[in-house]
């Protein structure tokens, strides 16, 4: 689970913040731009 994460994150010092869906549920959105192809990075 993220509450390792979590849990090193605060003992670090950090400010964690846990994104509770997936990232099924991240590209189901047709707002958020998705990169497609063989090699998007290149250009």
């Amino acid at each position: 689970t993220a509450a390792h994460e979590a849990l090193a994150l605060l003992v670090a010092g950090f400010e964690p913040v846990l994104y509770p869906g997936s990232w099924s549920a991240w590209s189901n959105d047709p707002t958020r731009p998705v990169a497609v192809g063989g090699a998007p990075w290149v250009s």
